[in-house]
């Protein structure tokens, strides 16, 4: 009977080292799995790309595609209230030579925006101009910012942050603390994005 409990015990002991054993193995392993998944999920929410589906004289369709994702959610759609015909005729290195682009779509991408967002600007009306950005990240499409400029309106990157900026008339109440004392007609008005106070 002693001999016996003397065999018992260490094989209960090796059976307890054993589980130990497999357990250490498994908690690096998945934890290794959370941060691949995690990469992958940081990948997804950049890896989208644009594209203008239709365009018209009053109206543009633009549709966003994830490829990364493999369900319904990998495609957005858009629909901007002004021509984007001339977006996709200006490369990178031409739209810098050009003063005031017919209409300008980019996907930008920085620190504070690591998930990017579209911004466009095209003309609407006689010479006013839109501006509007998206998020792809949410599922609306509705945009999360848009504006009229009266005759301008754009982007900028100022000391790595992105500012939108366009022109309004002095009567408007909106944005009103941009306002010059001295304003006689349009004033400009500049936002950071994302803003300060969200």
């Amino acid at each position: 009977m002693i001999y016996r409990l003397k065999l018992f015990l260490p094989s209960k002991l090796l059976c307890v080292l054993s589980a130990l054993s497999l357990l250490a193995f498994q908690l690096p392993n998945g934890y290794a799995m959370d941060k691949k998944q995690h990469a992958a999920e940081s990948k997804e929410s950049t890896s989208w790309q644009w594209a203008i589906a239709e365009s018209s004289m009053l109206e543009s369709k633009i549709t966003i595609s994830n490829a990364a994702r493999v369900d319904s959610s990998n495609h957005n759609n858009y629909q901007v209230g002004c021509n984007l015909v001339d977006a996709n005729k200006y490369g990178k290195e031409d739209k810098d030579e050009i003063t005031d682009p017919p209409s300008r779509v980019e996907k930008f991408v920085n620190s504070e925006l690591p998930n990017g967002i579209l911004l466009i600007s095209c003309p609407v009306g006689a010479h006013s101009r839109l501006l509007e950005v998206y998020d792809p990240s949410k599922q609306s499409s509705k945009p999360v910012f848009s504006r009229v400029g009266s005759y301008y309106a754009g982007w900028k990157v100022e000391q790595e942050r992105l500012v939108l900026y366009f022109d309004q008339p002095c009567e408007s109440d909106q944005y009103k603390t941009s306002k010059p004392s001295d304003c006689e007609q349009f004033y400009e008005v500049s936002i950071q994005w994302p803003r300060l106070n969200n």
